[in-house]
């Protein structure tokens, strides 16, 4: 089941990523994805507060000037 866009970084390169939060195998856990970047099969979400704050909030999608 899709839960909605978070952001991934990949542990291998450090890339910074925003994939779609899938829920793995029909448990609260999220599916792991894959590096655009370097190609790395286990990127998690982030789990920085500042990272979270974004998602929660979509700080930086409101264009300026409006």
């Amino acid at each position: 089941m899709l839960r909605g866009y978070r952001t991934f970084t990949c542990p291998k390169c450090g890339h910074k990523f925003v994939g779609p939060d899938m829920e793995l195998r029909a448990t609260v856990d999220t599916m792991p994805l894959s590096c655009p970047k370097c190609g790395h099969e286990k990127c998690m979400p982030s789990t920085s507060i500042v990272d979270a704050i974004k998602d929660c909030f979509k700080v930086g999608s409101i264009k300026s000037g409006m």
